[in-house]
């Protein structure tokens, strides 16, 4: 073992309060007698009384006596193990599983946890020579250091986080090595409920490192190590007690190591490891009797912070590792998207929930963590891919979350996931899911009604979206386009309307300002309310009518008697506009009889004007000079 010099860099100068102390209580009685025992207890208790009489003093005091005595064999041990504090208790068993003896909280009676601190304190503000004695034995001590993950040890995890901090601060490559390496660190993953093992841990995997090689190399050994497979198995494996903790520390890893590119191998190992399939079908198992609620939130939690992170920008100069992992989540979360909108129909159907009382209302069935943690995995792959997607999507689901919509008028959360997946539909003009929407389960008649009958909802805002969203992307229809059909023949939609754009301009009016009256900034569709809504492309336009072209008929023919021209117009009109007017006259030409275009409608043909490509004023002429056309053929 090198003897890691970096470690005693920074000791600390003797103080003159530590020189009178040392005149007070002089070790050396005692180390002698300790050279001179006879048998192994009776050295190792004069050992501990050293020891503890040297912890005892108000400042303890690293003389060269002591740096002699920390030299002997065994003594950095002992000394290290008033922070591990391990009993002869027997390990507690709980249903065939260990579990750590509970440890006593920090109190000023307890001379063990005080012996504890000043051990602490002597790594915070180290004396000369005392990190020299450290570095030479660094892999014993950090041996005897992880003793206090054992379950016989009543050790403060406080104590022995801010020494880690002092060790990986001062030599973060030789004490990662030891750690990963020897496989110490994953000792402390059944204590990572603890929030200062959590941080010790995060520390070990999240260090800092002298030059981006010496990083690859320890990111490599994670993966050998199989980091990922560890923290999984905390996570969604049979009987861990604290999988929420261990979610969340992977959470925390993850966030952190994602813009570092050396860690770019931990990320692509995560990708194609087992874990997302594990999480997958442990979240969307409904039988809590088999996996503990916390466990399936734990789950859910890891799959959300996955896919949502990865639709993230990478910071500047770097590149986000996370994306490598998204494929392989959308991949595996489009196997399992029919069992997601199952578990989404079966918590519907769930009569077992009892009502809960809040302070002005009362939910029938609470909507859990759980479920919202899944609804989000949900609503983001949905969006990722949404033309590939909605098409594979079961009609029951649609049921489900529209009825949730009104059910739950007071969760804000969902209606905006509820929002973010309507909106998915609109841009992509998915039409199967809109007509199930609007058609088939009313959607649009629920939620004007809802608005206009119940007074106190937290749900006005997202349907004024929903149904301004609605509006925008219908406006950006061709006159023959299905929205614009359906919003054009719906009676409560038009009785609504008004309403609508009033309430609109009140939330988008921007106040006065210096005198200056309040600015009305519009709520059609070109306005910056519609842009800000996704909404700033142009109505599309019809496409332009197909015109006959009529040849006249070539001379040397018979002629015929003419027949009593009939003709008989047919004009139909759409809910918003026109359709191209149809003449079904009889009337034949003479043989031989030359006519060009400008005949035509003499003849009981009509030349069409071509359709405006803009709306109002302009398409109402339009419609007018085509009815003048037709009665003007018919009166011929």
């Amino acid at each position: 073992m090198s003897s890691y010099s970096s470690l005693s860099s920074d000791d600390d100068d003797f103080s003159e309060d530590d020189k009178e102390e040392e005149e007070v209580w002089n070790p050396t009685e005692l180390i002698d007698a300790i050279r001179s025992a006879s048998t192994d207890d009776e050295r190792l208790h004069l050992k501990t009384l050293l020891l503890e009489k040297f912890l005892d003093q108000n400042h303890p005091f690293f003389s060269s006596k002591m740096q002699e005595f920390f030299a002997e064999k065994g003594v950095t041990e002992s000394f290290l193990g008033f922070v591990t504090r391990l009993t002869n208790e027997p390990v507690v068993q709980n249903d065939g599983l260990t579990v750590p003896v509970s440890r006593p909280a920090a109190s000023q009676d307890d001379p063990g946890m005080h012996r504890s601190f000043k051990v602490m304190e002597l790594f915070i503000r180290p004396q000369n020579g005392f990190y020299a004695m450290i570095g030479n034995n660094l892999s014993t001590v950090l041996h005897e250091l992880f003793k206090i993950a054992q379950s016989n040890s009543i050790g403060s995890f406080a104590h022995f986080n801010k020494i880690m901090d002092q060790l990986l601060s001062r030599a973060p490559t030789d004490v990662t090595q030891v750690l990963v390496g020897e496989n110490l660190v994953w000792h402390l993953l059944d204590h990572v409920y603890e929030r200062s093992v959590a941080d010790t841990l995060f520390a070990c995997m999240c260090p800092s490192f002298s030059t981006p090689h010496a990083a690859l190399h320890f990111y490599k050994s994670l993966v050998r190590h199989k980091v990922v497979e560890r923290l999984g198995e905390r996570i969604h494996g049979n009987g861990q007690q604290h999988a929420l903790a261990a979610a969340d520390f992977l959470i925390r890893v993850i966030d952190r190591l994602c813009n570092f590119d050396p860690a770019a191998v931990f990320f692509q190992h995560l990708a194609e490891s087992q874990l997302i399939h594990d999480l997958f079908a442990t979240a969307l198992t409904d039988n809590v009797d088999v996996v503990p609620p916390q466990q399936l939130k734990a789950c859910a939690a890891v799959l959300k912070e996955l896919i949502l992170n990865s639709a993230e920008p990478a910071r500047p100069n770097t590149t986000h590792h996370l994306k490598q992992v998204s494929a392989a989540l959308v991949t595996q979360g489009r196997k399992h998207i029919a069992d997601l909108c199952k578990y989404f129909v079966a918590a519907h159907g769930n009569k077992k929930e009892s009502p809960v009382q809040y302070s002005s209302y009362v939910v029938k069935r609470p909507f859990g963590l759980h479920r919202f943690m899944m609804l989000e995995f949900f609503t983001a792959l949905v969006c990722s891919d949404a033309a590939n997607v909605l098409p594979t999507l079961p009609v029951d689901i649609w049921r489900v979350l529209s009825s949730w919509f009104l059910e739950y008028t007071h969760n804000t959360l969902f209606q905006a996931q509820f929002y973010r997946l309507f909106q998915a539909a609109l841009h992509e003009l998915h039409e199967p899911t809109l007509m199930t929407l609007l058609k088939k389960y009313r959607l649009l008649t629920e939620l004007i009604r809802h608005y206009r009958e119940v007074p106190f909802t937290d749900a006005r805002g997202h349907i004024i979206l929903i149904c301004n969203s609605l509006r925008f992307r219908a406006d950006m229809q061709a006159p023959s386009g299905f929205l614009r059909h359906y919003l054009l023949s719906h009676d409560a939609w038009k009785a609504f309307l008004p309403i609508l754009k009033d309430e609109t301009r009140k939330h988008t009016r921007r106040p006065l300002e210096c005198g200056r009256p309040e600015a009305d900034e519009g709520v059609e569709l070109g306005s910056e309310y519609a842009r800000r809504l996704g909404f700033d492309g142009l109505p599309e336009s019809e496409p332009e009518p197909a015109v006959a072209v009529v040849t006249p008929k070539t001379a040397g023919c018979k002629k015929k008697k003419k027949k009593k021209k009939k003709v008989k117009s047919r004009l139909s009109l759409s809910a918003d506009g026109a359709d191209d007017a149809e003449d079904d006259s009889g009337d034949e030409e003479e043989e031989g009889s030359s006519s060009d275009y400008s005949s035509m409608s003499s003849s009981g043909r009509v030349d069409s004007p071509a359709l405006p490509h803009t709306n109002g004023v302009a398409k109402e002429a339009w419609v007018h000079d085509l009815r003048q056309q037709v009665e003007n053929v018919a009166n011929a």
